[in-house]
């Protein structure tokens, strides 16, 4: 037999799971884990993780600061590497569409390491950027690239206009 306590519990449960479903189904908010940003670049809501909010970050970075038109920003574009899809964070174009910068964007507190390091290298192999970027939002490792030589940079380079 059920305590009174257990009937309380349940009712409860079963009348606030209906007033919930009544606000969800009038559109007064979302679900509560499904959270959403707009990404100006994509021109849609995404869900907001950790890892995203450091790529609108970036893509404000490049919108706003540096003067960089949204029509030149690739957002998770599909690349082909060794027969596998791909898809790198962010692809910076220059004005003839070529690839710029390649950026690898990751939560904050995960650590910037060789894997990251060679996860955005891999994705220049296909694109042949002349600059990449890898960042946690707080960290942040930018190389220029010229035919075999890295070489690393204290400040982002200027975006050719």
């Amino acid at each position: 037999m059920e305590s009174i306590w257990m009937v309380i519990a349940n009712k409860m449960v079963a009348i606030m799971g209906r007033g919930i479903e009544r606000i969800r189904s009038r559109g007064l908010f979302s679900n509560f884990a499904d959270q959403r940003m707009k990404d100006p670049v994509r021109q849609k809501h995404i869900v907001e993780t950790p890892e995203e909010r450091v790529r609108q970050a970036v893509i404000r970075l490049f919108m706003e600061g540096m003067g960089v038109p949204r029509s030149l920003l690739g957002v998770e574009r599909s690349i082909l590497i060794h027969n596998e899809i791909r898809r790198p964070d962010l692809i910076v174009h220059d004005r003839n569409g070529a690839a710029w910068m390649v950026v690898e964007c990751k939560a904050p507190g995960v650590t910037i390491n060789q894997d990251t390091l060679n996860q955005v290298a891999n994705y220049n192999r296909v694109l042949k950027a002349p600059f990449l970027l890898v960042t946690n939002g707080t960290d942040h490792l930018c190389a220029r690239i010229q035919g075999s030589s890295i070489m690393f940079l204290e400040e982002l380079p200027n975006w050719v206009k």
